[in-house]
């Protein structure tokens, strides 16, 4: 039996993606803004990105930030680990993940986040670090940094792996060709899943 998620999960990347792909040939091309120091977007990606955050709203209302905030409360979570500086919540709604002395925000940028964290690690933007995206075909294609990152400053994953070292926790990621392979193992289960739950749709 296909898992609703999963089944869910395709079908919004499928309208996602469809989206997207109706800018591409607008009159007058894509109107571009910046969100950022050096991070550009285009009123596709806000389009794509409401889009996701409505369906997944409609579909699973009990999960969200405002839960976690709800488990910090009750006790039952101790320690926040955020990768990402952008949140729906304003900073107000997160007052009670202040209090925790084991929130550490990875980021890339001022935010909601990062300012309620307790501790603020800053990684490397998109333009700053070798990485890979999926492009209109479904293709994944790698791509080369622009631009030098600040001194000290390395991307999320090897900045994890240092993290988890620091704690006794060795992580099995020593070059970015290891987290490739990894993300490659997992991406080749999803496509094989979706797959199945296009068949028997």
């Amino acid at each position: 039996m296909t898992d609703p998620r999963l089944r869910f999960a395709a079908d919004l990347a499928r309208e996602a993606g469809e989206l997207a792909l109706s800018f591409r040939d607008r009159p007058g091309g894509l109107e571009v803004s910046t969100k950022g120091h050096q991070d550009f977007v285009t009123e596709a990606d806000l389009a794509v990105e409401r889009l996701i955050r409505d369906r997944l709203a409609a579909a699973f209302p009990e999960v969200g930030i405002g839960l976690l905030v709800d488990d910090v409360q009750r006790g039952e979570v101790r320690g926040v680990l955020a990768l990402g500086w952008a949140s729906a919540a304003a900073l107000e709604e997160l007052a009670p993940l202040t209090e925790l002395s084991a929130f550490v925000s990875l980021t890339t940028h001022v935010g909601a986040l990062p300012t309620a964290a307790a501790v603020v690690l800053p990684v490397t933007d998109s333009f700053e670090m070798h990485g890979t995206f999926v492009n209109a075909k479904g293709l994944a294609q790698t791509f080369k940094r622009a631009i030098p990152a600040p001194p000290g400053v390395e991307p999320a994953w090897k900045t994890l792996v240092e993290l988890g070292a620091a704690m006794g926790q060795k992580l099995p990621y020593d070059t970015l060709q290891d987290v490739r392979a990894a993300i490659d193992a997992q991406t080749k289960g999803v496509t094989a899943a979706a797959g199945a739950a296009e068949a028997t749709a």
